[in-house]
């Protein structure tokens, strides 16, 4: 019931771990049950055949000794079940990294960071109880009863079979029981994915949201959120808390009916007292790894919640060719002259996996070498398709798109986007200094280098009057930083980087004009002799470009020069003439 595929897959990763786990806890189990066996032996020489210290000496220190290598079998099943957990967490990390580095921006952009987050880091994290308490544990709910039960049957057949019925019953109710806590625990889960994401997006906006005066009512909105998670966590630690007591109350029911026919029995000499002074000690140890179970189970089911959403997150199909075509030959990237750097689209048709229609429908035209390309278009008709294209996070499902006289999809990702530099609206800046940020670029260990690429945007005066210098913190994506700062330090990033093809999403949007003028001049220098493609929104940029493309649904409207296509009577005509009357 609790075991899929991807369970089964992780655990032969870690088949060693485990199985010294449930060795251990078998041995520890068996040790029980010889200690059990020699506590009987030494209370029956004592109080009914009246021996002395001397005499039972011998077997309190074999007692001792049993007691010692138990715990030591104790410790091992712990730390060999920490281990496999361990194993297990950081193989499934790694697996789900590596799957949302292939599916990419286009794919993490679409879901929230904080939903993401929560399954990396929280959802792994509750698979730890799973694999180092629930799997070790149901393997000793297997094995240890029958041990014990191999003991008893010998020396009583009854007391055997009343704990052969009666042990069942516990598993059995943990089963019924289990349906509802798994299904609440989803819903924790899922509310649990949901305030984190809620949450991350609002800290993330939380400068926008002052802004606009709309702050405290988001703090209401996190307050119904995270009442709703705390609701449905307490729905399910009552649950947990009724079927603890459910189990506890069966066990020790069934250890009074032993006890019972064991006291009947033993008061009319049915029975030796030491048989009966050994199943009394037996019988709580009989149901202990039962009663474990239904303990591990509760802790563990969350993890079998959020299994299934990694199982799913796992399973998302792969948009890149890679992925479908994983025996297509890469080949290496030739050194290019920026010059030459001529990029051509062939009838390139793309459609996400979850829309119905096509986002760029038989579109070409080509990107001329060494001059500035602009792409305009209304929102939606396809611009961040092709940029990411570009960018090789998808394939084209039909077309081609040619790099030269080379296939783009011919060529190794990795290797092609250390040609391709990318400038979005919004550069990620990561928490640390200046020179951190720089040092994403090209990390070449000279200082001079960047401070070079800093003169270049017009930061170095801003940056050598700091306190710190180039070592001066910037905050998690430039919190500290004004958007023109952001924009010009990315833009430093670009001229390290040197690539022949640059890639903008016009950069000087959003900008006051006193930082637009600079940020335009600095643009202006770094396309030049490159390979330029940026997408328009404003007419100042669409002057500066030598070639425009006009998109719209997924189709070319229009490729000219600037010049020609002021002259057209087409789309660019109208954007140009209202831009115009402005």
């Amino acid at each position: 019931m609790y075991l899929d595929r991807n369970l089964l897959r992780l655990l032969r990763k870690v088949l060693l771990p485990i199985g010294m786990s449930i060795l251990a806890g078998i041995a520890a189990g068996i040790f029980l049950i010889i200690q059990a066996k020699l506590v009987s032996q030494v209370v029956m020489q004592v109080f009914v055949h009246g021996g002395g210290r001397n005499e039972v000496l011998p077997t309190l220190w074999i007692i001792l000794g049993v007691i010692v290598i138990r715990s030591g079998w104790i410790f091992a099943n712990e730390r060999f079940s920490a281990s496999a957990a361990r194993q297990v967490k950081t193989i499934l990390r790694e697996q789900i990294l590596a799957k949302l580095i292939r599916l990419g921006p286009l794919y993490t952009r679409r879901h929230e960071a904080g939903e993401l987050s929560a399954v990396l880091l929280q959802g792994v994290d509750t698979l730890d109880a799973y694999f180092s308490q629930f799997i070790p544990q149901a393997i000793l709910a297997a094995t240890v009863p029958l041990a014990v039960l191999l003991f008893v049957f010998p020396v009583d057949w009854l007391s055997g079979i009343i704990l052969t019925v009666t042990g069942p019953l516990i598993p059995f109710f943990m089963y019924l029981i289990g349906s509802s806590a798994e299904r609440l625990t989803r819903r924790q889960f899922n509310a649990l994915r949901q305030l984190s994401a809620f949450f991350l997006d609002t800290l993330q906006g939380l400068q926008a949201l002052k802004e606009l005066g709309q702050s405290r009512g988001f703090v209401e909105s996190v307050r119904e959120k995270s009442e709703h998670y705390r609701q449905t966590t307490m729905s399910v630690l009552r649950l947990t808390f009724l079927s603890a007591l459910a189990l506890e109350l069966l066990a020790t029911l069934s250890t009074a009916i032993i006890a019972v026919q064991v006291g009947l029995r033993l008061l009319y000499a049915k029975m030796d007292f030491e048989v009966a002074l050994f199943l009394l000690l037996i019988a709580p140890e009989f149901y202990q790894p039962l009663r474990m179970l239904g303990m591990r189970f509760h802790a563990a089911i969350g993890g079998i919640s959020a299994l299934k959403r990694m199982d799913d997150l796992l399973a998302e199909p792969e948009w890149s060719v890679l992925s479908s075509n994983s025996s297509q030959r890469l080949e290496s990237l030739p050194r290019f002259d920026p010059r030459a750097m001529r990029i051509e689209f062939r009838e390139v048709t793309f459609r996400y996996p979850d829309r119905a229609e096509d986002a760029l429908q038989r579109v070409s035209f080509t990107i001329l070498p060494g001059v500035m390309t602009t792409l305009i278009g209304e929102s939606g008709a396809g611009k961040s398709t092709i940029l990411a294209l570009l960018l090789r996070f998808v394939d084209p499902n039909e077309g081609e798109i040619l790099v030269g006289n080379r296939a783009l999809n011919t060529l190794e990702p990795e290797a092609w986007r250390k040609w391709v530099t990318w400038v979005p609206q919004r550069p990620y800046l990561i928490r640390g200094s200046i020179l951190d940020n720089l040092r994403i670029a090209i990390n070449d260990g000279r200082t001079e280098t960047y401070f070079d690429a800093l003169e270049k945007v017009k930061l170095i005066e801003w940056v050598e009057a700091l306190p710190e210098g180039i070592h001066t913190p910037v905050g998690e994506r430039g919190v500290r930083l004004s958007g023109g700062q952001a924009q010009r330090l990315a833009l430093a990033r670009a001229f390290l980087r040197n690539s022949p093809l640059l890639l903008m999403d016009e950069p000087t949007v959003y900008l006051d004009p006193p930082e637009e003028a600079i940020l335009d001049e600095v643009v202006r220098d770094l396309s030049k002799q490159r390979t330029t493609l940026v997408i328009a929104h404003r007419m100042q940029t669409i002057q500066r470009a030598e070639h425009i493309i006009v998109l719209s649904d997924g189709k070319v409207i229009e490729t000219r020069s600037r010049g020609d296509l002021i002259g057209w009577n087409g789309r660019f005509t109208g954007l140009w003439g209202a831009n115009q009357e402005k």
